[in-house]
């Protein structure tokens, strides 16, 4: 591989990570241990929430600059973890780039979790906060049905190409109807646990954690974005919940 490939190579790592939900630090981190690891001088690399760019000296002396937005986030904390830990057998292992593609490429192509066990896991993520709340067994039940229905209807809202803020807003709104409706037949004697174990399927927690982490590493700029994201996704939270409130009211 020349400089330029293994320009694109440090890119597409650290592109991909940043999509799946990591701090910016980290992704420079992984960039640079590639670059450096091939042998490309003055690597310097400058990440945001939205976008990469990443430079490096080729064997003749020239300036090599690469730039990749990123449009959209999906947490996937897996891929995070293996292409970390790809970055840091390069030294241990003496991965050649040819091979380090190749591993890439494997972990890239990794599919990810089939519908099914996705719908199941947010059922139990929300049956389980509503009894950590402290709501009962029927609550938990009608959560852990509320659930799955809030993530069917992220997926029709982002096939849509809707914001994120849409997402969510039909998200909070989605489970403050359904919670109304089991109440109205009988199910459930209150709503709130049964409200608030739902939502936490949609609190931004990535996004505030890293935008803490990223101030203290002092990215600021990332971590005022990755704050702003954040508010972002609960206004849309509390903007569809308050809706769903109201629509629930006059019906």
């Amino acid at each position: 591989m020349n400089r330029e490939d293994i320009l694109y190579l440090a890119l597409r790592a650290g592109a991909r990570i940043l999509e799946s939900g990591a701090e910016a630090y980290r992704v420079e981190d992984t960039m640079n241990r590639i670059l450096l690891s091939y042998g490309i001088k003055d690597a310097q690399s400058w990440v945001t929430p939205t976008g990469i760019i990443v430079s490096g000296v080729d064997e003749n002396g020239h300036s090599v600059t690469r730039l990749r937005r990123i449009p959209s986030l999906k947490v996937d904390l897996e891929k995070i973890s293996l292409i970390n830990a790809l970055s840091r057998d390069i030294t241990v292992s003496g991965l050649t780039p040819e091979e380090f593609s190749r591993e890439l490429d494997l972990i890239l192509n990794k599919k990810p979790y089939s519908l099914t066990m996705d719908l199941l896991s947010s059922a139990l993520v929300a049956g389980s906060f509503t009894l950590l709340f402290g709501g009962g067994a029927s609550e938990a039940f009608t959560a852990a049905v509320t659930g799955p229905a809030i993530l069917l209807t992220g997926m029709v809202v982002r096939a849509l190409k809707l914001s994120s803020f849409f997402q969510n807003a039909f998200g909070g709104m989605t489970a403050v109807l359904l919670a109304m409706l089991s109440m109205y037949l009988g199910i459930v004697p209150e709503i709130n646990n049964i409200i608030t174990g739902s939502i936490m399927l949609l609190v931004p927690g990535i996004s505030m954690t890293n935008a803490i982490r990223d101030t203290f590493q002092g990215d600021y700029l990332s971590g005022v974005t990755r704050a702003a994201e954040a508010l972002v996704t609960a206004s849309g939270i509390a903007f569809g919940t308050a809706l769903g409130f109201y629509i629930g009211r006059i019906f």
